[in-house]
């Protein structure tokens, strides 16, 4: 089975979670041989790379008992499955998870909302798990529209790609004053505020026990300390000058492989090329020089945050230094 960090911690937040009753006795009819396939996936060591291989060897008896057991309308279409999709099939409620991180699960060709998102912090969920289990079905049912996240479905309608919100202690908050205090012409009934209030209320003293034990800070990415320790010794002035140093070689090698691709490596062409390749070395440092001389002045007053959002704003590739934008978007 999978054995992910972050899927194995979901999964073993999501079996403290009572199931809803009704969901249990629907089960009931199919556990038994559901129970059977999912001890055959496990010795087979299912996982995503080799899970559709493992449901074409299931015959339409078992097949037919994945389709009842995950409350599926259709027969399953193994052709039509997508990795997440058929591993999800194979799991019981807790343990499926939204891999692809687009803010559903997939479970054979349909797709839900998850109780609660793969991407919500141990704390958090902990915390919402520990209180909605102490709650009445109807209350239940109504905190669990604070998992539920609206952008997917403006998404869906707007034909627009989704990331989803990650639901942390502030974002949740947030969604909690929203219904107390609705603003415009949002509303909400005072049964619903009431089982919100409620919620919130035990919520705050379940999460602040979770955070005891749970360290201030995770430990960072080595690249982000290396930014740190650099930014920290050199200066914020010398930290950015060599920085930019840094960008401006690899702009300038690839700037030379383009134009060796673009003109062969012929000695008459490498010739041309490096004429190119110095104007543009020096183009490039003349622009650092400008920017160095505009910023002098501001650079010494930078707080640490403002000074990484600085760097992020310089560099070219997109997916570029993600370990920084992990540390400047933290909480």
């Amino acid at each position: 089975m999978e054995t992910d960090g972050i899927y194995k911690s979901h999964v073993a937040s999501m079996q403290n979670l009572k199931m809803f009753e009704g969901r249990k006795q629907y089960q009931a009819p199919f556990a038994e041989k559901f129970e059977d396939i999912y001890k055959k996936a496990a010795q087979s060591d299912i996982k995503l790379n080799n899970v559709k291989e493992f449901i074409e060897e299931l015959s339409q008896d078992e097949l037919h008992t994945l389709q009842k057991y995950a409350g599926l309308a259709s027969e399953i279409d193994i052709g039509t499955l997508t990795p997440e999709g058929a591993y999800n099939l194979l799991m019981h409620d807790r343990e499926q998870f939204d891999f692809n991180g687009d803010g559903a699960v997939e479970v054979g060709e349909g797709k839900h909302a998850p109780i609660l998102p793969s991407n919500m912090p141990v704390a958090e969920r902990n915390a919402f798990i520990a209180v909605l289990n102490s709650l009445e079905s109807k209350d239940k049912l109504m905190v669990m529209t604070l998992t539920f996240d609206l952008g997917r479905v403006a998404s869906e309608v707007n034909g627009m790609s989704f990331t989803p919100q990650t639901l942390d202690y502030t974002n949740l908050r947030n969604r909690v004053q929203q219904i107390l205090d609705p603003k415009n012409t949002a509303y909400s009934s005072e049964a619903f505020k009431t089982s919100i209030r409620n919620f919130w209320e035990a919520f705050e003293g379940a999460f602040e026990g979770e955070n005891k034990g749970v360290p201030s800070e995770e430990p960072r990415d080595p690249i982000v300390e290396k930014f740190l320790s650099d930014l920290k010794n050199k200066g914020a002035l010398q930290f950015l000058t060599d920085f930019n140093q840094e960008k401006i070689n690899e702009k300038v090698e690839a700037f030379r492989q383009k134009l060796i691709n673009d003109m062969g490596d012929s000695p008459e062409s490498m010739a041309l090329i490096e004429e190119k390749v110095k104007e543009y070395r020096q183009q490039l440092l003349q622009e650092l020089q400008e920017s160095l001389d505009n910023s002098d002045k501001k650079i010494p007053t930078l707080n640490e945050q403002a000074m990484i959002q600085m760097i992020l704003n310089m560099k070219d590739e997109k997916d570029a230094d993600e370990p920084l934008t992990a540390l400047l978007n933290k909480k």
